[in-house]
């Protein structure tokens, strides 16, 4: 399952284009909310352009993820100091076959 989602500044999380997803929602983090539980599943997650082409500048920062309920991963971006900001992702779900 994959998610790339764009952050408007660091209040709201919009899908840009999914497999599996069936929301996405903003809180303190960006919650993406899959099709089936996520619990037993790994998760790999990187900051990239939810445009199209090369967006015309590298973008450094950081990014952590964690299970948010047994359908959810959060995700929580921030600059390179630290500093909480929206920044656009590619969340991957990898699952066990059920």
């Amino acid at each position: 399952m994959s998610a790339v989602v764009h952050t408007t500044g660091a209040q709201s999380c919009v899908l840009v284009r999914g497999v599996g997803v069936t929301n996405v929602t903003f809180g303190n983090f960006c919650t993406v909310q899959f099709n089936r539980d996520v619990t037993a599943c790994t998760y790999s997650i990187s900051l990239g352009t939810s445009a199209n082409g090369y967006p015309g500048a590298d973008d450094a920062g950081e990014v952590w993820t964690f299970n948010d309920g047994a359908k959810s991963v959060a995700v929580r971006t921030a600059a390179s100091d630290g500093t909480k900001v929206g920044k656009d992702f590619h969340l991957l779900v990898f699952c066990p076959p059920v």
